[in-house]
């Protein structure tokens, strides 16, 4: 990298980490590394894992962080950086022009409602709690020095289900924030993919449920209501512990 591009991508991240809250920069954007300028188009190489999801979710604070320096005809390409494994090939690059021309792609976040229910309408059995706490989100957690890194997990499973962290357990004791996490984990998801099927319930609601379906001989449905799901929280884990 040139001292010149190097300047530019300095005063990109900048603008980046302004954009957006530290845990989301930090996981997916600091990571970026700018390739080449020529003749108006920035390449930013992204991991290949990551790349289409980085293009998707932040390709139009990419391009304002970088029209804000090298004008508002940037344009604005993320390729796969170097990487051997087997996902490699599977992140399609993305370019990501200025907004005012035609067919521009732009980042979304999904926002579809979803009413709160236990389970999305590709259900099994009803259960009877409803998923997490609607109040409790990423926005309104508290970070410290002891949830730090528990915090950027979470944020990275709510935006990529299935692809990072699979699975991811957080343990800690009492007030950290446990159950904080789930809920705002649940409270993105269903803000971005509503069409994931979502399953939020408790160690001893599991159990009661196991027990409920085994004396009314609901097994089936209970093993399809919980292994159909695209993603499973179970708060107060530890309670299957022994059983």
């Amino acid at each position: 990298m040139s001292a010149e591009l190097e300047y530019i991508w300095s005063c990109v991240q900048a603008g980046l980490a302004a954009a957006v809250d530290e845990p989301t920069y930090r996981i997916w954007l600091e990571p970026l590394r700018a390739r080449e300028l020529s003749h108006g188009r920035l390449t930013i190489e992204a991991s290949p894992q990551a790349c289409g999801w980085v293009s998707d979710r932040f390709g139009r604070v990419l391009h304002a962080c970088a029209a804000s320096v090298l004008g508002a005809d940037v344009v604005v390409e993320l390729i796969p950086g170097n990487d051997t494994s087997a996902s490699a090939s599977s992140a399609p690059p993305g370019v990501i022009r200025p907004a005012n021309r035609r067919g521009a792609p732009q980042a979304t976040t999904h926002p579809h409602g979803f009413a709160p229910h236990h389970v999305s309408a590709r259900s099994g059995t009803p259960p009877h709690s409803p998923l997490g706490n609607p109040k409790l989100t990423f926005d309104q957690f508290v970070i410290g020095d002891c949830n730090r890194l528990a915090h950027a997990a979470a944020l990275a499973v709510a935006e990529m289900p299935a692809q990072t962290y699979n699975p991811l357990f957080i343990c800690g004791p009492p007030g950290v924030g446990k159950t904080h996490l789930l809920s705002s984990i649940v409270s993105l998801l269903l803000s971005h993919s509503p069409d994931l099927a979502v399953r939020y319930t408790t160690g001893e609601a599991f159990t009661n449920d196991f027990l409920q379906a085994l004396s009314g001989q609901q097994t089936d449905a209970f093993k399809t209501h919980f292994r159909h799901a695209d993603v499973l929280l179970l708060d107060d884990v530890q309670i299957l512990e022994r059983k």
